[in-house]
């Protein structure tokens, strides 16, 4: 299985036929910054197909040194046969393109879960990132109301806390100054990094805290 790399305009019809359905809309990036992130050489897209149809998609955020898993789906008519894991594995050719040690994962935090159901879901979620390879960081992020935490998949070596620390950090500040660039008046975005520790509940750490 190869990803094949896609241009801006496939990207832009992606966008319209499958990323606005596969993602709620709290977690859809607008389509006119991720055109300037493509723009910027900073977002690449990645895609699996079959006759002509996209099976499965990866979107990449990067600068450098660093590298965001942003998105990835599979057709939902797919899911639960191995194509997801085959698909990662494509991917972590088209990371290694990306001149980045690793890649960063963001998964919504079991911790904030609201409902056992929903709990579940982002177990699963985390579970096949950790399947694939990937591993817990120990930092969580908080972005717009929602906690995430943070997963890295290794390419070189094995990057410490600090790296990876470095790395959101960089990418966070990357794609919120093109978000306020791309419209006259900047949003002002709650964006936390920190570590977990103590008290259930008790943050630690804070690294970067923008608002």
């Amino acid at each position: 299985m190869q990803a094949q790399e896609l241009t801006l305009e496939e990207l832009k019809q992606l966008y319209q036929s499958r990323i606005s359905r596969d993602f709620v809309p709290n977690e859809l990036r607008p389509w006119g910054n991720m055109r300037a992130l493509a723009l910027r050489g900073a977002y690449r897209a990645f895609a699996y197909r079959e006759k002509g149809a996209v099976l499965a998609y990866g979107i990449f955020a990067h600068c450098p040194g660093a590298a965001l898993l942003d998105y990835l789906a599979v057709d939902p008519a797919l899911r639960g046969r191995g194509l997801g894991t085959r698909f990662f594995q494509a991917l972590q050719g088209a990371a290694r393109q990306l001149g980045a040690p690793f890649f960063l994962i963001e998964a919504e935090s079991l911790e904030s879960a609201q409902t056992p159901a929903e709990k579940e879901v982002r177990r699963r979620r985390i579970q096949f990132y950790t399947r694939c390879g990937c591993r817990e960081t120990g930092i969580f992020s908080f972005l717009f109301g929602v906690e995430y935490q943070i997963l890295l998949f290794p390419l070189e070596g094995e990057p410490g806390r600090e790296q990876a620390r470095a790395a959101l950090e960089s990418l966070y500040r990357l794609l919120f100054r093109v978000s306020a660039g791309a419209s006259k008046r900047a949003p002002r975005p709650v964006c936390r990094i920190y570590e977990k520790g103590g008290a259930p509940g008790e943050n630690k750490g804070f690294y970067m805290d923008l608002l």
